[in-house]
C-alpha cells in the first residue's frame, strides 16, 4: 500500500521524518494499526488492530455556516477537543457566500486527526434546516442531550446546565443570531458566557467544546 501524497508531505515534511519509520494507521472510530513506513512511502502492516474505547461522553457542536478560514480552524480546534459531531447549518445571519465543500471539509478533519494523533474523529455533516430543526434532529438521535448556547450579553446560567452523557454547544456565525433566534434560544436554553468580551465564531465554539468537557468532569464516574 502506497500512502497517498498529503500524507507523505505531512510524515516527512511536518513530522520530520525520514528512512523507515514505525507508525500507526487510524480509521477514526478507535481502532489502531500499527505499520512501517519505507523509505519508498509504501506501508507494510506490522501488528494486530489496536481498538479503544468510545469516550463515555459525546460532546457535539451545533454551528451556524461561517467563512472557510473559520470553519477550517473550528474543525481543527473540535477534533483536537475531542468533539464527537459537527452540525453545520444556515442562521439566519450566516452569508450565503459561505458554501458547503465536503471535500475540503473532510480533508480538514483528516488533516487535524494526523496532527492530533486522534484515535477518533468527529462525524461532520451539513444540515439543511434552520437553528429549530437541528436542534430537533440533534435530540431525536441523542434524547438525553444536555444543550447551552455562548453569548457575552447575556446573564450566564451553567448551574442550569443538567449533567449528561452528551452535551450540545449552539454557536452562532460572524455577525450573531437574529431575533427571533436568540428569543428561542433564551426561551429553552442556559447561556453560558465566556468572556466580557465579543468572541470570534472558532474561540467560541472552542471554549463551548472545553466547557462541555469540564462540565463531564464533573458528573460521577458511576454514572458515565
Amino acid at each position: 500500500m502506497k500512502l497517498p501524497s498529503r500524507h507523505i508531505h505531512h510524515f516527512r515534511n511536518v513530522r520530520r521524518t525520514s528512512g523507515i519509520r514505525q507508525i500507526f494507521l487510524g480509521n477514526g472510530d478507535g481502532g489502531i494499526l500499527p505499520a512501517t513506513l519505507r523509505e519508498d512511502n509504501t506501508l507494510e502492516t506490522t501488528g494486530e488492530e489496536l481498538l479503544h474505547a468510545p469516550p463515555p461522553v459525546r460532546i457535539h457542536l451545533a454551528q451556524a455556516m461561517v467563512e472557510k478560514k473559520q470553519m477550517e480552524s473550528i474543525i481543527h480546534k473540535m477534533v483536537e477537543a475531542g468533539a464527537a459531531t459537527a452540525t453545520f447549518f444556515y442562521s439566519d445571519y450566516s452569508q450565503g457566500n459561505h458554501p458547503w465543500q465536503e471535500e475540503r471539509v473532510f480533508l480538514w478533519r483528516e488533516n487535524a486527526g494526523m496532527q492530533a494523533k486522534s484515535a477518533f474523529l468527529p462525524s461532520i455533516r451539513l444540515s439543511t434546516g434552520n437553528l429549530i430543526s437541528v436542534i430537533d434532529e440533534l435530540r431525536n438521535n441523542f434524547p438525553a442531550i444536555s444543550i447551552f448556547w455562548g453569548d457575552w450579553t447575556e446573564e450566564a446560567h451553567p448551574e442550569k446546565i443538567p449533567l449528561s452523557t452528551d452535551y450540545l454547544f449552539i454557536n452562532g456565525p460572524e455577525g450573531g443570531w437574529s431575533n427571533p433566534e436568540k428569543d428561542l434560544l433564551k426561551r429553552n436554553f442556559p447561556p453560558v458566557s465566556f468572556s466580557d468580551n465579543v468572541l470570534k465564531s472558532e474561540t467560541a465554539a472552542l471554549a463551548g467544546i472545553l466547557f462541555a468537557r469540564f462540565m463531564a468532569d464533573k458528573m460521577p464516574k458511576s454514572e458515565k
